[in-house]
């Protein structure tokens, strides 16, 4: 199912298929579940709305009755937003501006289920640059039902290249908004493989050492 699903369209990213379970956590005997991840995810759920009739009545034509279309289901995956928060230390020399915004975009290249190359690779200068910047960010991509683990993104930080040091990571799981916003420690949060993790919103916290 998954090469058939992404030699459908250029525009699914990735693919994930679960049996036996809906996108609520519910077992459901039977159920296949196929997660798709859009490349224009961020654009909002158009090009999925489009694409997921045809490609189910595509599956269903293929498979030989050996599924029918009330087990299958075609659906986008849960998107999890990663919120970090920073302490770092730096020396007096150091731009604290520069170390902010070094800080977050390794934090967006990193949590990116596309790693950001999509965005990056519009502007060949600027993705050298990055590249030169960024050499020792791992370049692996997010896939669905793969989020990143705490001790990761604070592995990350740490090869960021500063005048300082990382005093403290917080990283929380973040779904809905207002006041349906639920937040959760990333340490806490289950297994979810259904979700994707995004960039939500980060904060850093700069301060300069005492006696350089």
């Amino acid at each position: 199912y998954i090469r058939e699903v992404l030699s459908y369209s250029p525009g699914i990213a990735q693919a994930a298929m679960i049996i036996g379970r809906d996108i609520s956590g519910k077992r459901r005997e039977g159920l296949v579940s196929l997660v798709l991840l859009m490349r224009d995810y961020r654009d909002g759920p158009d090009s999925f709305d489009h694409l997921k009739g045809p490609l189910k009545g595509y599956l269903l034509e293929r498979c030989d009755g050996c599924i029918n279309e009330a087990n299958l289901c075609i659906t986008k995956p849960l998107m999890i937003r990663i919120e970090v928060e920073i302490w770092a230390c730096l020396r007096p020399q150091e731009q604290p501006l520069a170390v902010r915004e070094k800080l977050l975009e390794a934090l967006r290249l990193f949590l990116e289920p596309e790693t950001g190359r999509a965005e990056s690779g519009r502007d060949s200068g600027r993705e050298s640059r990055r590249e030169n910047a960024w050499e020792s960010i791992p370049k692996n991509r997010r896939e669905i039902g793969n989020l990143p683990r705490k001790s990761q993104i604070t592995a990350m930080l740490h090869s960021v290249r500063f005048s300082g040091n990382i005093v403290h990571v917080a990283a929380s799981a973040v779904s809905g908004s207002g006041l349906r916003r639920y937040e959760v420690d990333l340490y806490e949060l289950g297994e979810q493989p259904f979700g994707v993790g995004i960039n939500g919103e980060h904060r850093i916290h700069l301060m300069f050492s005492e006696g350089g």
